[in-house]
């Protein structure tokens, strides 16, 4: 079963579990990338002169991220962050969020790739972010 939401307020509605049942959480995968120097459409320039542009596109920023429809991004509340900050070194959390950022290209970090999505997906901090976020 999942939240369902109201139409007039977008209010969540839990579901009524019945034994056995659990509640469905779902979460997105995101990813985006943002470039340095991204052409602009319109400049401004003086009568019969030309604008210098820049030969390529800029440097690329490739953020992956993971959103829950509840909380949005995937992360520890504050009330849980400084929880992990209690708890001895060996036992804290070495990530409290899931978000992986890399500058794609040549002589940088690589492409994203899938090997990299499931190193992501599979790093256990990230497991642990989320059921320390979503389950009792």
């Amino acid at each position: 079963m999942r939240r369902t939401y109201t139409d007039d307020g977008l209010d969540p509605v839990e579901p009524n579990l019945r034994d056995g049942e659990k509640l469905h959480v779902p979460v997105f995968h995101d990813e985006t990338i943002i470039r340095a120097d991204e052409l602009r459409r319109c400049v401004y320039v003086r009568k019969g002169r030309m604008p210098l542009r820049k030969k390529g596109p800029g440097r690329a920023i490739h953020v992956s991220d993971f959103i829950v429809e509840q909380t949005g991004r995937l992360t520890l509340s504050e009330s849980q962050l400084q929880e992990n900050a209690t708890l001895p070194k060996e036992k804290q959390l070495r990530s409290t969020d899931s978000r992986e950022v890399i500058y794609p290209g040549k002589n940088y970090d690589g492409f994203w790739t899938n090997d990299k999505l499931v190193e992501q997906v599979s790093v256990l901090a990230y497991i642990n972010s989320f059921s320390k976020s979503h389950l009792p």
